[in-house]
């Protein structure tokens, strides 16, 4: 039995160095979720073209960015503080830092085990 727990200012819990980041806040105390805390700096790509085989949804707390998704990265959403958004599973995606500070968003995924899989490295039929 788990306990309900309160996680205060986690984006505080980031170090203001100017690279990406992760922070997984929640792990072994959830058998469905996960959590995690991303800032990436200005100008730069969270990661190379890739997807993941779960749904996630990814709250921006700050800083302005763009999307890039579809299997040829053909399509595109931007997105600023506030802002909600689901990536389906099997999604081909790539998030952009297009502002002026760094992007710090919540990521929060159906399983305890949050993967990137890169375009380079198996099919998506692998997966999906």
């Amino acid at each position: 039995m788990y306990d309900v727990m309160l996680y205060k200012d986690i984006t505080g819990l980031l170090s203001m160095e100017d690279r990406l980041q992760e922070l997984s806040i929640i792990g072994k105390e959830s058998k469905e979720l996960s959590v995690i805390v991303q800032k990436f700096p200005i100008g730069e790509h969270l990661k190379e073209p890739h997807y993941h085989s779960t749904e996630k949804i990814i709250l921006v707390i700050k800083g302005q960015g763009k999307t890039y998704y579809g299997d040829n990265l053909e399509k595109e959403i931007a997105f600023g503080p506030g802002d909600l958004i689901f990536v389906p599973r099997c999604t081909v995606h790539m998030p952009v830092n297009i502002g002026q500070e760094p992007i710090i968003s919540i990521t929060i995924t159906n399983t305890n085990t949050y993967t990137y899989t890169y375009l380079s490295a198996l099919s998506k039929q692998d997966l999906c």
